[in-house]
């Protein structure tokens, strides 16, 4: 009797879909105070994980403190993979919330959008809360 295996990965294993990259500060300035690792050591690990990520078509995210001053730019070895890759663009909390939200008129997550900013939106959420208050104010 002969037996067929059919190979599986297992459903814990990383793919290029369930998951993202963030690559934080991987720069000169920031490997003078590593001491748990040697920086020759890590930035060759760093290098190794980015041309994995650009490789596999992983979503990358590479960010820098101080680049053009005190920390200097990232290991070419990190940037090397991603050519014309620019860091992150920086955002507020809110302005992430709304541009999630997008429109209005998407009523379907209306009332969680206005909910997170009612409760931690500041002034924003102040808003939202005298609107509906002083005038009913909602979509839909």
């Amino acid at each position: 009797m002969s037996l067929i295996s059919t190979p599986v990965p297992a459903p814990l294993l990383l793919t290029p879909a369930n998951h993202a990259l963030v690559l934080v500060d991987f720069q000169s300035q920031m490997a003078f105070a590593t001491k748990s690792i040697d920086p020759i050591e890590l930035r060759n690990n760093a290098g190794l994980v980015a041309h994995a990520a650009a490789g596999f078509k992983v979503p990358t995210v590479l960010t820098t403190v101080a680049e053009k001053s005190f920390s200097g730019p990232m290991f070419t070895e990190v940037t090397d993979p991603f050519p014309g890759q620019e860091g992150v663009r920086p955002m507020t909390s809110l302005q992430y919330l709304l541009e999630l939200q997008r429109d209005w008129a998407r009523t379907e997550t209306y009332g969680l959008t206005t909910g997170i900013a009612g409760r931690m939106g500041g002034a924003y959420g102040i808003g939202i809360a005298y609107a509906a208050t002083m005038f009913g104010a909602h979509e839909g």
